[in-house]
């Protein structure tokens, strides 16, 4: 990095740790989904579950709690957290912790923070059945109304907050199913204008407007249709644009960058070769990093394992999400990742270096950096060996 600028690393945050009124109305008063973490038994020879948080099925909201998560992002050359975000026509959802914990954190600091709306509909997944056919709770989307409304929130609560990431002043807020998103408001025109007005929002309060990102899944997705290379769904929103360019879905949603959140990468079930896993992500890396009309800025994950999230008691069997191929890498194999990002990220300009962790605390998808009873910190003591910041932490394991 000729310039001397710094590589931005951002954790992915799932907040589903913590009792929450709407779970409770499906799964009962005080739960939490530590209880599938709990769960989760073997599927397969040499598979590892339960998976055991060395420090305790915690309550995250607890300011206590997230002080010592932020201390040890910190410490281990994190920047910040990236927190999953969910907001629907019933309103916010696993909200709890970003307002009661982190941003009252004594150590909040610097410590960065942005959201990604997860615009996904909430399904029963805690656990899935074998007949793949869970309960929706709530839908995807939200109204035009709704969004008005919803925009208002993230500017005034939390893009006003001297802690939230900007990328060039903007704000960084992200889309996680953006083809959820367009289908939701009927046509790439109205999901534009919606995020306009937000734009506009933030102009009003200051800012020289947001930097939207998108997970690059919907998009490519919304590519391939419009382009010719995958059939167009019958009364598809994005009929219309059959035979546009993807860089023109792009140009009308104002997509200031991409990512991806899990790693697109298939293999054997049950369990995939790490090797193949490596192989295959790098390649694309190589091949989207720096090589779109927009930022693409990658993630590194530690594994993928949503077994935890299937009924126990029924056969595993490829079914679809959460019956997955499942993979895990070493430390040492995620820390070989972490070097060959930061190799690529390091050549690009300063706006594009950005790795995003996926996840800090994903336990029922087996992608977190959290010390368990396996692996310890060594995740985590990945990322300060390849990222360099912050002083040692002296970790002190706590009785389970």
């Amino acid at each position: 990095m000729r310039d001397g600028g710094k590589i931005t690393v951002m954790a992915f945050y799932f907040p589903n740790w913590h009792p929450d009124p709407r779970n409770e109305q499906v799964h009962g008063r005080g739960w939490t989904e530590w209880e599938v973490v709990r769960c989760a038994r073997p599927r397969f020879p040499g598979h590892v579950q339960p998976r055991v948080p060395v420090w305790g099925y915690e309550d995250e909201s607890e300011p206590a709690v997230m002080e010592r998560k932020i201390a040890a992002a910190r410490q281990h050359g994190i920047d910040g957290f990236l927190f999953d975000w969910y907001y629907s026509n019933e309103g916010s959802f696993r909200e709890k912790v970003l307002n009661n914990a982190f941003l009252k954190a004594a150590n909040l600091g610097d410590t960065k923070f942005a959201v990604m709306w997860c615009n996904h509909a909430r399904q029963g997944v805690h656990p899935a059945p074998y007949t793949m056919h869970p309960e929706t709770f709530s839908p995807a989307g939200v109204s035009a109304a709704n969004h008005e409304v919803m925009a208002d929130h993230l500017v005034r609560d939390y893009f006003r907050h001297p802690n939230y990431w900007k990328i060039g002043s903007r704000p960084f807020y992200a889309v996680y199913a953006i083809r959820q998103f367009v289908n939701d408001c009927g046509s790439v025109e109205a999901a534009a204008a919606m995020l306009d007005s937000m734009r506009r929002k933030a102009r009003e309060a200051g800012f020289p407007g947001i930097h939207l990102h998108v997970t690059d899944g919907g998009l490519e997705w919304m590519e391939k249709i419009v382009t010719g290379v995958d059939p167009m769904p019958e009364n598809d929103p994005l009929l219309p644009w059959a035979g546009r360019s993807g860089e023109e879905l792009i140009r009308v949603l104002g997509i200031d960058s991409t990512g991806d959140y899990g790693w697109p990468v298939s293999g054997d079930f049950p369990k995939t070769d790490s090797a193949g896993v490596l192989r295959d992500i790098t390649a694309r890396w190589r091949r989207k990093i720096g090589g779109g009309p927009v930022p693409f800025y990658p993630s590194a994950m530690t594994g993928w394992d949503p077994s935890p999230r299937t009924v126990q008691s029924d056969k595993y069997e490829p079914r679809g999400y959460p019956f997955v191929a499942t993979w895990s890498l070493t430390p040492a194999e995620y820390r070989s990742a972490l070097a060959g990002m930061r190799e690529l990220l390091a050549a690009r300009p300063p706006a594009e270096r950005v790795c995003l962790l996926n996840a800090w605390n994903e336990w029922t998808e087996g992608a977190y950096l959290e010390p368990d009873t396996v692996n310890g910190c060594a995740y985590l003591e990945a990322v300060r060996e390849v990222y360099g910041a912050g002083r040692n932490f002296q970790f002190q394991p706590l009785e389970v």
